[in-house]
């Protein structure tokens, strides 16, 4: 069944199309006409611009087409009245049915209720976090796998097929340097280092002459275990890369140890070294120059990236045949195409803002539709503990590790702050804010509402008062103006899933669900303080039943807000005592 937005449009479009109306020149303006919450509830539930939208290029009078439209609209089963308020509005309240229907798609749908038919719409291929495999993730990691996961709940909601991949940086300088310092650390384990052979000026340390990239502390970690049980000759005998591809497993091993402790998991991993393997790489770099997508000059290859926005063109291949690393990733997105998604969606760090128009020239450059990739950027997050920003040292290989935000924080808090800004805007996460149990916590507030509305339901159960099974006649009971406001609250659900998922906005969800834990916590005060207000009250069965059956949807879906996030709902939470709320 449609939700009740849908429902409504479908009437609206329906009444504009009428002759009566506005006629058949009307439906393309209709289109953009929608129902939204009047500015004063006492003027309505809903209020809708659609006479101003479709009066204006047809010539018309709004006020007219209004009064036309309302006398339509009243005759809808979900509308209760329709009336014109200047210069063209058209406020309507809505019938019983229309809040039954709101509550009996909750009941039938349960935990899909507010998602569209799955795999409905087009599948997406999400590319996110791909962090270098040569060093713990960092709290920046966090925001991009919340954000990145939380996306893909939403796009599946909305009905897409999404898969979920991470796209390993395990070849090239970066490993060569990873390879170096693990060798580093391992002879330091082992006692190979000789006379001469490490130099530390406080600034950088150089190791037979060559500078260690990654100093830090994981590596020793990392080295001691590898040596353990090792002999000094064997320990001397490996080559460099034997060096680097150690490090990279046991890096990739701690990246997704790191992600499932915030409930992150991906569909699939690609391998840099092993699309040069294949020879991908190759066929690229071929596919680019055969397309004539490509040019010599000064001894270096280079890609017309300047014809899809880019400020300049880029070098592919240099004057010593080294390959940059753009050459990969557009072998990398090749072989995304010819797995055949709808569109293919990335999520960078703001610090690659000006790489999506080159990435965009080389996936026309080997024949595929540049149209189909969208980039995200993710803009920075900073650490706050005592009302100070966490510095770190690159020195000494110092950060803010995930592990570290995960495990003082928790999963559900972690994610709920990473999720709660839009992506491109810069926040900083308060470590005390988050690990607090307290209403000035917004998810403990969120997941305290939750927990509850499942107390209040055991209460119930014990009173052997369940949740009214006609929603029709618990929507005739449910007349008091906060609980017709949750109702279209409620009812805004699926609504703003799908702006979600087009927008591709994850912070629509908090808010969301905040707002309605606000609503509640405002019944269940208003409860406290007026007895009619009580949810359950053994002097008026039919009463408590509707308004345990509203309970029910509320915490329903607060539950389903919170699954969008990949945070828990739990039944029962402990506050800290400090908390008056």
């Amino acid at each position: 069944m449609p939700h009740l937005k849908e429902q409504l449009n479908g009437a609206l479009l329906a009444a504009v199309r009428l002759d009566a109306v506005a006629g058949a020149a009307a439906p393309l303006a209709a289109d953009r006409a929608v129902f939204g919450p009047t500015k004063n509830p006492a003027h309505g539930d809903l209020a809708t611009n659609a006479a101003m939208v479709v009066a204006k290029p047809l010539g018309k009078n709004p006020a007219e087409v209004a009064e036309k439209l309302a006398g339509q609209l009243r005759a809808h089963p979900l509308i209760e009245s329709a009336e014109v308020a200047k210069p063209g509005f058209v406020n309507i309240r809505l019938s019983t049915k229309a809040f039954a229907s709101i509550l009996q798609d909750i009941v039938e749908r349960a935990s899909t209720y507010g998602h569209m038919t799955p795999n409905s719409a087009g599948s997406i291929l999400l590319e996110f976090v791909s962090a270098n495999p040569t060093g713990p993730m960092h709290i920046g990691h966090c925001r991009h796998a919340a954000t990145g996961d939380s996306l893909c709940r939403i796009l599946q909601a909305a009905g897409h097929k999404v898969g979920k991949e991470f796209y390993i940086n395990d070849a090239g300088v970066q490993l060569e340097a990873l390879g170096r310092s693990f060798r580093f650390r391992c002879f330091e384990a082992v006692g190979l280092l000789g006379p001469g052979d490490v130099q530390d000026d406080g600034e950088k340390i150089t190791f037979q002459g060559e500078t260690i990239s990654y100093p830090g502390d994981y590596l020793k970690a990392f080295a001691e275990d590898f040596v353990a049980n090792k002999c000094k000759e064997e320990i001397g005998g490996l080559t460099p890369s034997q060096f680097a591809w150690e490090a990279r497993n046991r890096n990739l091993q701690l990246i997704v140890h790191d992600l499932a402790a915030m409930g992150v998991a991906f569909d699939n991993y690609v391998s840099e070294q092993a699309l040069r393997d294949s020879g991908a790489v190759e066929r690229a770099l071929d596919a680019l120059t055969k397309n004539g997508m490509t040019y010599e000059k000064d001894g270096a290859l280079w890609l017309r990236t300047q014809d899809f926005g880019d400020n300049e063109d880029r070098v592919l291949r240099k004057k010593d045949g080294a390959l940059t690393y753009m050459v990969p990733d557009i072998a990398y997105h090749l072989d995304k195409y010819q797995r055949h998604f709808d569109q293919y969606l990335n999520i960078f760090g703001a610090d690659h803002g000006g790489y999506p128009p080159r990435l965009r020239a080389g996936i026309a450059g080997v024949g595929e539709d540049e149209k189909k990739l969208t980039v995200l950027l993710l803009r920075l997050v900073f650490l706050i503990k005592h009302g100070h920003r966490v510095k770190f040292s690159k020195r000494a290989g110092n950060f803010v590790a995930l592990s570290d935000v995960v495990e003082e924080a928790g999963a559900d808090a972690t994610r709920w702050f990473m999720l709660c800004r839009s992506i491109d805007s810069e926040f900083e996460f308060d470590m005390d804010l988050a690990t607090q149990h307290t209403s000035q916590n917004p998810v403990f507030k969120v997941q305290y509402a939750h927990a509850r509305i499942c107390s209040l339901t055991q209460k119930g159960l014990e009173a052997h008062i369940l949740p009214s099974t006609d929603a029709t006649v618990a929507a005739a009971l449910l007349t008091a103006p906060i609980e017709r406001e949750m109702l279209l609250y409620i009812a805004q659900f699926p609504e703003m899933i799908e702006r979600s998922a087009k927008e591709l906005s994850v912070h629509n969800v908090p808010a969301y669900v905040l707002g309605l834990a606000d609503l509640w916590n405002r019944y269940w005060t208003m409860a406290k303080t007026d007895d009619s207000f009580r949810v359950i009250n053994s002097g008026n069965r039919d009463l408590s039943q509707a308004r345990m059956l509203l309970a029910n949807c509320v915490r329903q879906t607060l539950a389903n807000g919170l699954s969008l996030m990949g945070i828990t709902a739990p039944q029962r939470m402990e506050r800290d005592e400090e908390d008056a709320s």
